[in-house]
């Protein structure tokens, strides 16, 4: 009959799986392709948007300099012309005898101060004049050094005339040619600023619609893919609940199975039981009448007649074995063994089967013999009747299936195993038929025999070996098996040892060991490895963590002959190291959850 776990296991892996079955529908919401280069794009045109428009902030702060420049350079260039006329009306009233060549000559310094005024263009005010100006005021400068001091005598004034009124219509010809000249170049420059702005402007402005734009495509791209999104969702929801629903239904019909399922199953383990009850008594008068009849047939000669006792005994024997069996399978099944574990020694249960099995070994002319490795305790926690049972089922298939002469071999020692705990490893080795490799991943199931076993005249009911792996599992132990066709075979048992409360202490205490150990490792300097290791082999020993002190053995020797020189590699080796501390303690973990 199918397990009732096994059956609920079933029938859930039968369940759909609507994301298995759906994989274009993606939890969550993301960015498409398209989408993604649309961001792109309006990233790049809000900075291509920032730059310009800090090239026009940067450009309006130029053209307020340039105002400012041009401001300056028009007032120096005002103050300039007024001196020049001054200096030319002065110049004018002198010939007419009007003033003294002295207020001349002052208004002539006055020009000459203001012509060498330096403009914000770092010029003079007299470069913006031309070389004919110059030319006029060389003629006016030796004029005037040449005549007399006071009012120009009029015998001279007349000649004076005649040579200054060129220079006199030159000078304002030249200072109103100054002021058109400066003029015309400043709107030159001022239309190219107006140009540069109005570029830069209409560059903005384009840059800022095509944000905008991409901006607005973005948002319904985004705003569509939330809606097909939302409706992809509320489909999945409408199909989920629906599977939901299914998957209810479908666990409450498991749920009615399951309890229909463990009906039978008792009712199964109350018929077994009662079957076994009503077949053993008749069973065990059958073989107790048996024997008093070969008794009562010893001394007749009828040799017929003794075979015929010798296939019923066989028989009846078989048979009530077969009963045996089957009622202590059941038992293991139901939880019903009732196990009980105590401090037993192993020596004494195998020493015990040996001795209740020697009249079948004397029979085939078997050796049985038992080796324990030396300085190993022997203790375990077990159920001393179960375990007794596993020994007789092992040892009696070794001796049923080895030729006549053979031996049989017992040996016990520390088990080599990955797990934590202590072990104590029973092996049964026998040089018997051997099984067949293709058969050796069933010889724990029920009612299984070996295909050479069926073939043999030796009689069995294939519970046997079911049997022992259900009670070696219940003490939490493994059990192996190796074999070689008409060499041998040999089954190995391990189980954990029994421990005394000093070594419940040391186990209890074992995982905050071990963590205090890494932690103290992975958190040393360089310098400090080498010590911090060598206190942590003690402290793992003493908590029989012996493996995880050999490892931290084998660190600390390299450190030794490689120094702390090398740290890149001494931190890889550490992180190795910490790998397989790591490792141990999460099989210590999973062992106490055990």
């Amino acid at each position: 009959m199918l397990g009732t776990g096994r059956y609920v296991q079933l029938r859930l892996r039968k369940l759909p799986n609507f994301r298995k079955q759906n994989p274009e529908l993606k939890v969550g919401f993301s960015l498409n392709s398209f989408q993604l280069v649309l961001l792109f794009a309006i990233i790049s045109t809000l900075v291509s948007l920032t730059v310009l428009t800090g090239d026009i902030s940067r450009g309006a702060s130029k053209d307020v300099n340039l105002f400012s420049s041009a401001e300056l350079a028009s007032t120096s260039l005002l103050f300039a012309q007024r001196e020049s006329l001054a200096y030319t009306t002065r110049f004018a009233q002198w010939v007419g005898g009007e003033v003294e060549r002295r207020d001349v000559q002052i208004a002539r310094a006055l020009l000459a101060q203001r012509l060498n005024v330096v403009t914000s263009s770092n010029l003079t005010a007299g470069a913006l004049f031309s070389q004919d100006y110059f030319k006029n005021l060389d003629e006016a400068d030796k004029i005037l050094a040449a005549a007399q001091p006071g009012i120009l005598p009029r015998s001279e004034a007349k000649a004076i005339d005649i040579q200054s009124k060129a220079f006199i219509d030159s000078m304002l010809i030249e200072t109103r040619k100054l002021v058109v000249v400066y003029q015309n170049n400043l709107d030159l420059v001022l239309a190219k600023a107006a140009v540069d702005r109005r570029h830069k402007a209409e560059q903005s402005l384009f840059v800022l619609l095509l944000f905008l734009a991409l901006a607005l495509i973005f948002f319904a791209s985004l705003i569509f893919t939330l809606v097909k999104q939302y409706r992809a969702n509320t489909k999945a929801n409408l199909e989920q609940l629906r599977q939901i629903t299914e998957a209810n239904m479908q666990l409450t019909q498991s749920r009615m199975v399951v309890d229909q399922l463990e009906i039978l199953d008792e009712r199964k383990n109350i018929f077994i039981t009662t079957v076994n009850h009503e077949l053993r008594t008749p069973l065990t008068s059958i073989v107790g009448y048996i024997d008093i009849l070969r008794e009562k047939m010893e001394d007749t000669a009828d040799d017929d007649l003794l075979k015929v006792i010798e296939v019923l005994e066989r028989n009846s024997e078989s048979l009530l074995n077969l009963v045996e069996d089957i009622l202590s399978l059941t038992n293991l099944e139901s939880g019903a063994s009732g196990l009980l574990k105590s401090e037993n020694d192993v020596t004494e249960i195998i020493n015990d089967a040996m001795l209740s099995l020697s009249p079948l070994a004397e029979a085939s002319h078997i050796a049985i013999t038992l080796s324990v490795e030396e300085g190993i305790p022997t203790a375990i926690d077990a159920n001393r009747n179960q375990f007794s049972e596993i020994l007789t089922n092992l040892l009696s298939n070794a001796i049923k299936f080895s030729n006549d002469g053979g031996s049989v071999h017992v040996h016990v020692d520390k088990g080599i195993t990955n797990k934590p705990t202590k072990m104590l490893r029973i092996s049964v080795s026998d040089q018997g038929i051997g099984i067949p490799q293709s058969e050796l991943e069933n010889v724990f199931a029920s009612f299984f025999r070996a295909s050479n076993a069926r073939k043999s005249e030796v009689t069995g009911t294939g519970l046997g070996l079911s049997i022992v792996s259900r009670i070696v599992e219940e003490h939490h132990g493994s059990i192996t098996v190796e074999s070689t066709l008409n060499v041998g075979t040999t089954f190995r048992v391990e189980v954990p040892m029994y421990l005394s409360e000093i070594d419940e202490y040391i186990d209890a205490h074992k995982i905050d060991v071990l963590v205090r150990a890494i932690v103290a490792i992975e958190t040393s300097k360089v310098s400090e490895l080498g010590s911090v290791c060598h206190e942590m082999i003690g402290v793992l020993g003493f908590y029989s963590l012996e493996s995880m002190g050999s490892e931290i053995s084998k660190f600390s020797t390299w450190l030794k002959a490689n120094g702390t020189t090398v740290e890149d590699q001494i931190l890889n080796r550490r992180d190795k190291l910490l790998e397989v501390l790591g490792s141990c303690l999460a099989q210590l973990r999973d062992t106490r959850e055990i």
